[in-house]
């Protein structure tokens, strides 16, 4: 018997004139919502990134886009500016970050998977969270599996703790029992006389479904029902007027005669069941009890509270009058989103639970269309993103677009989409089998397979069984942008000095300067500042008397990593990564070339080999001259003779250089730290790389003293001397701002000069745009040229309305010689 026919014949049960009478009284006695606005409600931001692709090759790149929302309504957060997104490689380490700049709860970023940057085949996982999401937990941290392959090996290279295909493994686990089954029966509880519906749910060891049949039994070996899996290794079934004895379960693996038992939960003498029907868009709730409860405790004054998201929108209390009550649920006034509803008696001890979708007809109407149904390889597409109302009205919204050919992964449709994150994945503790495939419009059954995974692993694992509270008594702040901070302690005799701090910010020649007072316990921190990329920074402190002093430290800028605690697995059937593999091999093999001989997708030079090039210290303004030293340069005993000789217009004074056309000394800083000239004399010329001047006015950006010009000694790697003096009061760093976010290339085949023709165009992603936004119109318009290979393209449009709404529009076209 299917699903559908179960729930039809179970809610046959209702008692119509009970219905009426229940929902009269208890719609009358109390219905409150509390507000989003309450004070005492925590922000708590939901992220999530939606990529261009799950499988990727070696030396490809991974593009998202980010969405960050107010996790009650769905709607986009302005709060956090900075978040952190992380590649975890299959060996549990952190192989790359972005710190990925947030505006309006939007942003955008990539990786390269370099295979110079460490990259190989294997699973990874993305994560993203901001500084302000690490109060609640890491429930509310946004991971995601990310494969990759490599072209160039000849046996697949798994990830670490992947495992073997399904199939192999539940010939395995028969034998040894290692099928995990467990009952959950409706509300929480079976009681004695009460028809108890009853779900169930059948795993192996690495979460998969596991299918099976079995038979249950009471404690004396007589039959009493059967039950059969029906979605993912779930299934239901009813048991009628239970005694109080103990149940248990004979099943097997379908195709498998090893008979395993278990036992089901223990059959409770006394207390209240509550139990939920959907029909025809209204939602039954039933209140249940046996004889000896009713007797024990008449007229029993019970309590319903039904909340979403940790927000309540209904709460009312009733005397029960019969041992079974039912009345419907104002669904009207839910958002779309699992519901909570909690069974209390008069003590308001909770007695039964029960999780249900509540499912709304979306308001807004998102269209993709295309110019064509098939093109041909390298013509140009044209399409058309339309947001407005179901009655026509323009409606704001953020999407992000990706084409991609499918390239053995058709059933991407399953996978995690913004619908399926919002709406479930986020709300429901670990990970769930073919998430995607309960927001699928083409399901029939996509509804009666979403209850039953709310009566399982959602019953167990729901997030919002109270609204969460910050875990740490350290509480971290919401970041506005980057953050200079640290600390300053007094030296010398008098303590009662308070400092000023100067800061100079310099990147490709632009210098942002500001100044903050220090505190009474010297700490500091000045205004979010907005920069992308690596800056200069110069920190100085000096006391009231505009001198120079002070102990200086600078803290962290950048927040630590999270802790590691994720063991890779993954949800398949069948090996995903090793089928796009053998696409891509295939592609490469049908149109002759290698890996290496096809048109990268961003024009960019590799990480590894962009840092390799940079200085240790890069100089704080545009030097006036540059020297490097060589085989070429005279032989000098020390620095203090060099530098008059690298650096025309200096002359040596003593211990000390200055520029002849200023009576003080230079600043001197050595691989950005400010030094006392009088150690010039025992640096070994050899050990320096180059020696940076600034003779202008640029050398004001150091204070009072760089504006008798600035000396900036660089020197070579293992370099001998270190023991220089290192000025307290001067802090000068190269640090890191916001990831600057690469656009992403597609070639233009309508201009033939802006094409490399030694390479061929196998793009496996053929467009990215992170930013659709609709006009004024509500229309937006996109085009790009496909690859010269043929193939199936799928189109994926993701996105979130202004009133909270996660859309999903999928379009698809076939590209043929």
């Amino acid at each position: 018997m299917n699903f559908l026919r179960i729930m039809e014949l179970f809610t046959k049960t209702i008692s119509v004139n009970l219905l009426l009478l229940f929902s009269i009284c208890f719609s009358a006695i109390s219905q409150q919502k509390k507000s989003l606005e309450d004070s005492s409600i925590p922000i708590i931001e939901k992220v999530y990134l939606h990529t261009d692709r799950s499988n990727y090759a070696i030396n490809e790149d991974l593009w998202y886009k980010v969405y960050v929302t107010y996790a009650y309504s769905n709607t986009i957060l302005d709060h956090s500016k900075v978040l952190y997104v992380e590649l975890i490689s299959p060996d549990s380490k952190v192989i790359a970050r972005n710190i990925t700049r947030l505006d309006q709860g939007l942003g955008n970023g990539d990786f390269s998977l370099s295979e110079l940057d460490g990259f190989k085949a294997g699973t990874y996982q993305l994560r993203a969270y901001t500084n302000w999401t690490r109060n609640f937990g890491k429930d509310f941290i946004f991971t995601k599996e990310i494969k990759v392959v490599d072209l160039g090996a000849t046996v697949p290279n798994k990830g670490v703790g992947q495992q073997p295909n399904l199939a192999t493994k539940q010939k395995s686990f028969a034998s040894t029992d290692k099928v995990d089954l467990q009952f959950f029966p409706e509300g929480g509880s079976l009681l004695a006389g009460v028809t108890s519906k009853i779900a169930f749910k059948s795993v192996d060891q690495y979460g998969n479904p596991i299918e099976i049949n079995g038979n249950i039994f009471d404690e004396n070996g007589n039959l009493l029902t059967t039950f059969s899996s029906l979605h993912n290794g779930m299934g239901i079934f009813i048991l009628n007027e239970l005694k109080p004895q103990n149940l248990f379960a004979e099943f097997s693996i379908k195709n498998d005669t090893t008979k395993i038992k278990k036992a089901l939960p223990k059959v409770l003498e006394e207390g209240y069941l509550l139990g939920i029907n959907e029909r025809k868009g209204k939602y039954y709730i039933s209140l249940k009890t046996n004889k000896k409860t009713f007797e024990k405790n008449p007229r029993e004054q019970l309590t319903l509270v039904a909340s979403t998201r940790g927000i309540t929108y209904f709460e009312g209390s009733q005397a029960l009058q019969s041992p079974n009550l039912t009345f419907v649920l104002p669904a009207q006034d839910f958002p779309e989103g699992i519901t909570q509803i909690t069974l209390y008696d008069e003590a308001m001890k909770p007695h039964s639970e029960r999780l249900v979708y509540i499912h709304k007809e979306p308001s807004a109407k998102v269209t993709l269309s295309i110019d064509k149904t098939a093109y041909t390889p390298k013509q140009k597409v044209n399409l058309t993103v339309t947001s407005k109302t179901t009655e026509g009205q323009i409606i704001p919204a953020s999407f992000s677009l990706v084409v991609k050919e499918s390239n053995g992964t058709n059933k991407s449709l399953l996978n995690s989409n913004i619908c399926s994150y919002f709406l479930m994945e986020s709300d429901i503790k670990g990970k769930i089998f073919n998430p995607g495939n309960y927001f699928d419009v083409s399901n029939p059954k996509r509804f009666a397979q979403m209850d039953l995974l709310l009566l399982t692993q959602g019953w167990r694992d729901f997030l919002w069984k109270s609204i969460p509270e910050p875990i740490s008594k350290e509480y971290y702040k919401a970041e506005k942008g980057i953050i200079i901070s640290g600390k300053v302690k007094r030296t010398g005799k008098n303590n009662r000095n308070q400092y000023k701090i100067n800061m100079a910010l310099t990147k490709e020649g632009d210098i942002f300067m500001n100044d903050v007072d220090a505190l009474p316990t010297g700490d500091f921190i000045f205004d979010p500042i907005n920069f992308n990329g690596h800056a200069s920074l110069l920190l100085n402190s000096q006391n009231q008397k505009k001198e120079n002093a002070g102990n200086l430290e600078l803290y962290p800028i950048c927040q630590d990593t999270l802790a590691i605690d994720h063991i890779f697995f993954s949800f398949t059937t069948l090996d995903e990564g090793n089928l796009f593999k053998q696409q891509l091999i295939q592609k490469n093999m049908n149109y002759g070339v290698s890996s290496g001989n096809q048109l990268d997708e961003v024009v960019v030079t590799s990480k590894r080999n962009v840092e390799e090039k940079k200085p240790k210290t890069n100089s704080i303004g545009n030097a006036d001259i540059v020297r490097v030293l060589d085989d070429r340069t005279p032989s000098f005993r020390s620095l203090l003779q060099l530098i008059p000789y690298a650096v025309p217009g200096t002359v040596q004074s003593g211990k000390s250089i200055r520029f002849s056309r200023f009576n003080d000394p230079a600043l001197i800083l050595m691989d950005g730290l400010q030094i006392d000239s009088d150690i010039l004399g025992d640096i070994v010329p050899d050990d320096v790389e180059r020696i940076e001047a600034i003779t202008g006015p640029g050398g004001a950006v150091y204070g009072q003293q760089g504006g008798n010009g600035v000396i900036m000694i660089f020197t070579k790697p293992g370099a001998r001397n270190r023991a220089f003096k290192k000025k307290s009061y001067t802090v000068s760093q190269l640090v890191q701002g916001f990831y600057n976010a690469r656009k992403f290339y597609a070639p233009n085949y309508g201009d033939p000069t802006t094409l490399d023709f030694n390479k061929r165009d196998l793009r496996n992603t053929i467009f990215w745009e992170p930013y659709v936004h609709p006009n004024e119109n509500g229309t937006a318009k996109l085009s790009y040229y496909n690859s010269e290979a043929s193939n199936s393209i799928n189109l994926v449009l993701e996105g979130i309305t202004e009133t909270g709404q996660p859309i999903v529009v999928r379009k698809s076209y076939e590209v043929n010689q």
